[in-house]
């Protein structure tokens, strides 16, 4: 018979290993836009810093699931702040892509060992690793500009530890520990306002998911710095990508746009200079051969009788569930406290009836003492 105090140390024991091997730093993979489940509580300047601050901010407190994410989510929730503030902004739920595209499309990068002071609006990059690491495990929006006297910076990230789940948290963190700082892009120059166009705001109201609203350019579309955005440039790259060429449409013309436009300028004996002027225009309405009016709707056809419904089998019966037997094998053991511990830490979904077996305590939360009573009732 195990003595109640050997029980505890054995108890002590296993949550301790098994919180070093499940606790691990976040690292995202997802991707995910959830934009939809938002709050709506903030309101749009057209300054792009101060926007994607204002919807980040309204999301303080909100957890993993107030917001549907499934998965590792503070790339995601950056992206989904920058599409809600309006802004050109590329999408990926992975720190590394992320940050990898925001350079390609005209971020500037600012080392955390330099002379820079980050700015409201900045997404700053963090690695678990180090301050040099090439591996960014973290990322978040600078919410208040420069560096405080304790050497730490002012963010608002998602996918941050919470009481019971990961959440939305604005984090004072020291740049040279804990979580390091690797550095800062700045996507929006000065104050640039939304969808990056900083002289004429009729560029601005467009979607970039809806064609609808692209406007066919009144002004010569050409590589720039910084790079020219807006709903003409969406239009132009619209029209190359119906014309055959495989292009992004995102609004933003950078290096990639102008190779292609180079390209399809050569192709189709216009002058190779990158310029989407009058002829390049004209010539793109020709190849693509496509409206961009809403097309007349067809009629519906005939609906078709439908066949008489099969009758459904009868329901098999559903095993009676066990308390503590979260990986529902019908055995409560050691490994259905592993799995709630991974599960708290958000690296295992369980479906509602193992969150049901799993919830010892039947308080409708399932945490880490649900994890220790689970143990309890293996080694008793």
């Amino acid at each position: 018979m195990i003595s109640s105090r050997l029980k505890n140390r054995l108890i002590s024991a296993f949550l301790a290993i098994i919180t070093i091997i499940v606790f691990v730093p976040f690292h995202t993979n997802a991707n995910e836009s959830r934009g939809s489940y938002f709050n709506k509580n903030y309101k749009l300047t057209g300054n792009a810093r101060d926007d994607i601050v204002a919807v980040a901010m309204a999301q303080v407190g909100k957890t993993k699931s107030d917001l549907k994410y499934t998965e590792e989510w503070c790339a995601d929730f950056v992206c989904d702040c920058a599409q809600l503030a309006k802004l050109n902004f590329p999408f990926s739920g992975n720190c590394d892509t992320l940050l990898s595209m925001l350079k390609t499309r005209g971020g500037k990068w600012y080392s955390y060992n330099s002379s820079y002071q980050p700015q409201k609006g900045d997404i700053v990059f963090y690695s678990k690793y180090s301050n040099k690491s090439n591996d960014s495990t973290h990322v978040g929006i600078i919410y208040k500009s420069g560096i405080n006297s304790d050497n730490t910076i002012n963010a608002v990230e998602g996918n941050t530890s919470g009481v019971t789940q990961s959440c939305v948290n604005t984090k004072q963190r020291y740049i040279t520990r804990g979580l390091f700082v690797m550095g800062y892009i700045s996507f929006f120059d000065g104050n640039a306002s939304s969808n990056g166009d900083v002289d004429n705001g009729k560029y601005n109201d467009f979607d970039i998911n809806d064609p609808e609203t692209y406007t066919e350019p009144d002004r010569i579309i050409s590589l720039k710095d910084p790079m020219m955005r807006g709903s003409d440039v969406a239009w132009v790259q619209y029209m190359l990508k119906k014309s055959g060429y495989e292009i992004t449409v995102d609004g933003i013309f950078g290096k990639d746009s102008d190779a292609v436009t180079r390209k399809y300028q050569s192709d189709n004996e216009l002058t190779v200079d990158g310029m989407v002027g009058e002829k390049t225009i004209a010539k793109l309405k020709t190849t693509a051969n496509i409206s961009l009016e809403t097309p007349e709707p067809t009629e519906s056809p005939e609906p078709i009788e439908s066949p008489e419904p099969i009758e459904s089998p009868e329901p098999t019966e559903t095993p009676e569930k066990i308390k503590g037997d979260a990986d529902m094998n019908g055995i409560v053991e050691a490994a259905d406290a592993t799995l709630i511990l991974r599960y708290v830490a958000e690296l295992e979904m369980l479906s509602d009836e193992q969150l049901a077996a799993a919830d010892m305590n039947d308080d409708d939360i399932v945490d880490s003492s649900d994890a220790t009573q689970v143990l309890i009732a293996v080694v008793s």
